[in-house]
């Protein structure tokens, strides 16, 4: 699944792309992350959750939104 995300990523910036295709992209991205969001959202919590959230932002230089 993230392979397919890179590559979606990597389309949606190519110069040989126009913007017709790489906003159609774009807008998928926004939908998966949408769909993760609200899977997340309605998940319980885990022991062990909050810290390996904290180191994971720490190594991807990135806050939970």
């Amino acid at each position: 699944m993230s392979w397919d995300i890179e590559m979606m990523g990597h389309e949606m910036r190519s110069p040989y792309n126009d913007g017709f295709t790489t906003f159609e992209i774009k807008k998928k991205l926004y939908e998966i992350k949408w769909a993760v969001d609200k899977q997340l959202e309605n998940s319980p919590n885990y022991v062990g959750e909050t810290e390996w959230l904290e180191e994971q932002e720490k190594n991807h230089g990135k806050k939970e939104n």
